[in-house]
């Protein structure tokens, strides 16, 4: 069974591999695009409409005037950055429109520590310098036309879009993507378009309505109708999209069919054929996550062999079953809960490692860590666990489970083309190392205390307790004890958990030790959130 796994798995190594290639041609292909720094802080990426003659890398040649195209300005929502904004950046280029996308301060690339708190607290409005450093470099650019420029974003950035509208009342239109919720200066925004995602809260439905309202003198306005005229900027509307979610709005066909139409009427075009998603390259990056998790049996096979040992060895021996007792796994399940619970007060007044210096993770990785060590700790006094057996000789197996997780990280890093940058500046990646160490204990509560028995009663049980401390995640947030933004983010990351289970079963299906693959997942979601979370200090 393992030799077949270790087969498929590399044969799915392969595909993946070839198909990296044709994904890094179509990254080169498309619109022409360039990657700048505005201001010196903030790093972006030009994208031009397809041009006869332009070249592929770098600037072209400016377009003739009257010519140029009209610009966009394209901020991110909170956790995410401009890559993962580029399928939209890319189809709005393919549909004749300049796009201007940002790394916002503490996010990405972007070195300028701050992040969403310290753009809150900012005199006019959310990372309002970032988006003036941008409009500044569009009315000077000679390759778009600097009078015709709009100001987009989504969720946070949506918000950022909206409150710089309200400030600059030379901006063409603002396009809102699932979010906006105050308009900070002294301003209407010009031509305003709220789209939203019918999976969106009810709460974002009702505001962008309230807002849209406002913005048409109070006059109630019915999904897609349009108040005002594009002509003197007095136009206004808002939309649902059926079916999206507030993450997946940016990449879905309809929501980019509704803001092309809006652009056009903005800037006069007359189109025969409407324009939507158009970026091949989600599909390849799709099929090369597909592939990924093929290859994840096989890479926990691997770790195994590096650092093989008794995937029992690290528990207590098990006394003898007695009529009543609780079924295996219960009571390890059972002090999984009261931990998760205990661990909640030392979060519910502020991060208790505010060090850390990542937005959401100075309180979810701590909590987590405490979580995991009452975990640890309670298994041990109720004789379920060897703590000394779990961590004996430990060089072997931290150092191939680090090893795991790296590779699987370079693997997966082309594909952040699409999804989300997993590159590491030096900040972010003294961020992931600590976050790795701290993460390790609730890992090692799991793989040492939680699973138990043969093979799939293990993998149950494992999946089990990763679903408990998803549902303590989102209690924590329905209690306020952390940012509501989380429960945005919690799908993802369940779904994240719930795929590192491939790996560490074969781990442990193949002899490895506990502490492997701890040390393997610790690595990966410790770099995944210094990666993603903004950078606040």
């Amino acid at each position: 069974m393992q030799r077949m796994l270790s087969l498929a798995s590399a044969g799915a190594l392969v595909l993946l591999l070839g198909l990296l290639l044709r994904l890094a041609a179509q990254q080169a292909e498309g619109p022409t695009h360039v990657d700048l720094r505005i201001a010196e802080w903030t790093p972006a990426t030009l994208y031009l409409p397809p041009r006869p003659g332009a070249r592929a890398f770098g600037l072209p040649e400016p377009a003739p005037e009257g010519e140029r195209p009209m610009a966009v300005v394209l901020a991110h929502g909170f956790a995410s950055d401009r890559a993962n904004m580029s399928p939209l950046a890319r189809s709005l280029a393919n549909a004749g429109y300049a796009v201007l996308a940002l790394d916002l301060a503490g996010h990405g690339e972007n070195r300028r520590a701050g992040g969403f708190r310290a753009a809150r607290s900012h005199p006019k409005s959310d990372f309002h310098d970032e988006l003036e450093a941008a409009v500044d470099y569009l009315r000077a650019s000679p390759l778009v036309d600097g009078a015709r420029i709009a100001v987009m974003g989504h969720s946070m950035g949506a918000g950022a879009a909206l409150g710089y509208a309200s400030w600059d009342p030379t901006i063409d239109g603002a396009v809102m993507i699932a979010g906006g919720w105050r308009i900070a200066g002294p301003h209407a925004p010009a031509n305003a378009l709220f789209v939203y995602a019918e999976g969106d809260r009810r709460e974002l439905h009702d505001g962008v309505k309230r807002l849209a309202s406002r913005l048409a003198g109070g006059a109630s306005l019915a999904d897609g109708e349009v108040h005002g005229d594009f002509a003197n900027g007095t136009a206004v509307a808002h939309v649902m999209v059926a079916g999206a979610s507030h993450v997946g709005i940016v990449a879905d066909d309809a929501a980019v069919r509704e803001i092309v139409r809006w652009l056009d009427a903005i800037d006069g075009r007359d189109r025969a054929q409407p324009a939507g998603l158009d970026d091949p390259r989600r599909a390849t990056a799709a099929l090369g996550a597909l592939l990924a998790v093929l290859v994840l049996p096989g890479l926990g096979l691997a770790c195994a062999r590096l650092a093989p040992g008794d995937a029992l060895g690290a528990r207590a021996p098990a006394a003898p079953a007695r009529p009543g007792d609780a079924p295996a796994g219960a009571v390890e399940l059972g002090v999984l809960v009261v931990s998760l619970v205990a661990a909640l007060p030392a979060i519910a007044l502020g991060s208790p490692l505010p060090a850390l210096s990542l937005e959401i993770g100075e309180l979810a990785v701590p909590y987590l860590t405490i979580a995991g060590a009452l975990a640890l700790a309670g298994l041990a006094a109720l004789g379920r666990l060897d703590v000394r057996a779990l961590v004996r000789e430990p060089a072997a197996a931290l150092a191939a489970g680090a090893a795991g997780g790296v590779a699987l990280l370079l693997l997966l890093a082309p594909l952040g083309c699409v999804f989300h940058g997993l590159a590491l500046t030096p900040a972010r990646a003294a961020i992931a190392l600590a976050c790795a160490a701290l993460l390790l204990p609730a890992f090692l509560a799991l793989e040492g205390g939680v699973r138990r028995g043969g093979l799939a009663r293990g993998v149950a049980l494992s999946l089990a307790g990763r679903l408990l401390v998803v549902g303590a995640l989102a209690a924590a947030t329905a209690l306020g004890v952390l940012p509501r933004v989380v429960s945005l983010m919690l799908p993802i990351l369940g779904s994240f958990l719930l795929v590192l289970e491939l790996p560490c079963a074969a781990m442990r299906a193949g002899g490895g030790r506990a502490l492997l693959a701890a040390s393997f997942q610790a690595v990966v979601l410790g770099w995944v959130l210094a990666a993603v979370l903004p950078v606040s200090v």
